[in-house]
């Protein structure tokens, strides 16, 4: 039989295959990230600026007693007809 030559393997000198980066997948785990961050942000901002309610729903009776207040605010009885003949 004959001998081979076999060399040792040494650490380090392996011809390995160039490192291939996957754009794609880069780029839709970025757009997941700005999406995210817009939605953070958003739901932040609509917290600190809240719309304040100017005008609350009120009961029935709040309304009547508003509507009677307004009433006696305004008194018409000494005010004229206008007509025009024309």
């Amino acid at each position: 039989m004959e001998q081979q030559n076999q060399q040792p393997v040494q650490k380090g000198t392996e011809n390995k295959p160039p490192v291939k980066t996957n754009w794609k997948l880069l780029g839709i785990v970025v757009i997941i990230i700005i999406i995210v961050g817009i939605v953070f942000v958003w739901s932040f901002l609509a917290r600190i600026y809240e719309p304040v309610d100017e005008f609350p729903r009120l009961t029935r009776q709040q309304q009547e007693s508003a509507i009677e207040r307004k009433q006696a605010v305004i008194d018409l009885s000494d005010w004229q007809t206008y007509r025009n003949d024309e």
